[in-house]
């Protein structure tokens, strides 16, 4: 197997105990060094089952029922000697796993949810957030479809499929997480669940955060047989061994409780005398009753929470890991809260610097953390936004057009996200009145001619800037056909727009126009094709 990658498998298997030799071929056939299964079905009184898989490391859940239970399996020779920690629900749905693979950190994840219970989720959510370490790895068996138009064919009409879907897009939202197999295939259909009456569903998931997209190589849903009736789904990553930062902050950890107001002073002196001198500009630090107005602790707190699932010390521009804003972030807090509400106060103020990146992979870049957590923050207020005004509706009559981004670098002119912003700004409720244009304009790479905003991955706010262009460019394309009153159904990776009369392809090739790294495409026609 290949040092400088890992291949990994999500696969509900409808049962385990009847057939773990040949759940083992499948998982050994496609030369994976971890395997996320779902449904084992695996009680107190059958775990001996897992005894016989000598090259195997197995992690698993032990539940009566007969209809769940989860486990991950992992190659024994890519294991480290160090310790593994887990979690484990009581119901079977879920087991998260700590361990370090050829040297890496990471936090595996294997989730089976039944489709009316949101509970179990709402569990892993809050567990998450101070277990997860390193690179965070999510796959299983949701029982959605997060798209009802692209991850279900039309036959597919059971309604309970849709109830877990605000749960799960809650759980993506705290931790950045992205479906990858969407992002790596706008436009394509294809299933992982076949059941009765020729009903097909992508119902099985990969989920790892926005700044871990880097590493992903390839994910694909097999298309060959094998025992059950949901197909593996195969992802590969690049191992991340290199590039770790040795530069954080020198603080004393020899301080005694009673000299806390002290070590706090050191902490934050620290970090203060760092930014400044790299940043090239003495920072106006002062407190006041309106420090906290625009940008509040709790903003910054979360924000900080939903990064360090990634807070392993990858190298940054200014050297400064996420896990050092983690574990002093009771120090570091006031100061981000100042310095943000200064900044989005007067946007002129931002450092020349501020927004300085590291390219590590493609168009992949890593950021910051003093970045991270502010486009975080504006993230979230303008995702929340476009969620509370987006559709709910999945009714299949009708013409469907969807809209989603090309792959590769995104370039979109300034005027245009001006122009979707302030219209944002008209709608009730607005958005968020802390949120500033201007400062956005400022936090935004520009391209060469400086007429384009280049949206990267790795930057928080890029997911949620591609869903406001795609939603114009929707709304823009209603209008041109006099639908003002069709819907737009608002997806993470993808916005469709369904109507009641036909269009033409000129009509596409319009919309099309108007932004060049858009998909225009009519839903019914596209294919399985993976990239």
């Amino acid at each position: 197997m290949n040092t400088t990658e890992l291949s990994f498998m999500t696969w509900n298997t409808n049962g385990l105990r009847s057939k773990i030799k040949d759940v083992i071929t499948e998982i050994e056939k496609h030369k994976c060094h971890v395997a996320f299964i779902q449904e084992t079905h695996i009680g107190r009184t059958d775990k001996d089952v897992f005894k016989r898989l000598d090259n195997w490391k197995s992690v698993f859940t032990e539940y009566r029922s007969q209809d769940s239970g989860v486990a991950i399996l992992i190659r024994k020779d890519i294991l480290s000697k160090s310790k593994i920690y887990t979690r484990k629900d009581a119901a079977g749905c879920y087991i998260a796993v700590k361990c370090t693979l050829k040297g890496q950190l990471y936090t595996l994840v294997s989730v089976y949810t039944h489709q009316i219970d949101s509970r179990p989720l709402k569990r892993l959510r809050m567990i998450l957030e101070n277990f997860a370490a390193g690179f965070l790895l999510i796959g299983g068996d949701f029982n959605i479809p997060l798209n009802p138009f692209l991850d279900r064919n039309s036959l597919t009409e059971n309604e309970r499929h849709f109830m877990l879907r605000p749960t799960v897009e809650k759980l993506m939202t705290s931790f950045h997480l992205v479906d990858v197999w969407r992002r790596l295939n706008p436009v394509c259909r294809q299933y992982t669940f076949s059941g009765p009456s020729s009903t097909k569903s992508r119902l099985d998931y990969l989920f790892v955060p926005e700044e871990s997209v880097q590493y992903v190589k390839s994910c694909k849903i097999s298309v060959e047989s094998c025992r059950s009736d949901h197909q593996p789904v195969l992802f590969k990553i690049r191992c991340n061994t290199k590039n770790k930062s040795t530069n954080d902050l020198v603080v004393s950890k020899t301080r005694k409780k009673s000299d806390i107001s002290k070590f706090v002073a050191e902490v934050s002196q620290q970090w203060l005398t760092d930014k400044q001198k790299k940043w090239g500009q003495k920072l106006n630090m002062t407190f006041d009753h309106s420090a906290f107005e625009k940008i509040q602790v709790l903003d910054v707190e979360k924000a900080i929470q939903s990064l360090a699932v990634n807070k392993n010390k990858d190298k940054r521009p200014d050297g400064i890991s996420l896990l050092f804003y983690r574990s002093y972030s009771y120090a570091l807090i006031p100061y981000l809260c100042v310095f943000y509400h200064n900044l989005l106060k007067q946007p002129v103020n931002v450092p020349k610097s501020f927004n300085t990146t590291i390219n590590v992979y493609g168009t992949h870049f890593i950021y910051n953390v003093d970045y991270l957590i502010l486009a975080t923050i504006m993230a979230r207020w303008l995702n929340d936004h476009l969620d509370f005004h987006s559709e709910n509706t999945h009714e299949e009559t009708g013409t469907k057009v969807l809209f989603a981004f090309k792959k590769g670098a995104k370039m979109i002119p300034w005027s245009l996200l001006q122009h979707c912003l302030r219209n944002e700004q008209t709608k009730e409720p607005p958005l968020h009145t802390a949120f500033n244009i201007d400062l956005l304009e400022k936090l935004l790479k520009n391209s060469s001619c400086g007429k384009y905003k280049l949206l990267c991955w790795g930057c928080p706010l890029t997911p949620v800037l591609m869903r406001l262009c795609l939603i114009h460019v929707a709304e823009r394309f209603l209008e041109s056909e006099g639908q003002e009153d069709s819907e737009v159904f608002i997806c993470k990776e993808n916005v469709i727009v369904r109507i009641s009369t036909n269009v033409s392809r000129g009509t596409l090739e319009k919309a099309r126009e108007e932004l060049p790294t858009v998909h225009c495409e009519f839903v019914d026609e596209l294919t399985s094709e993976q990239s």
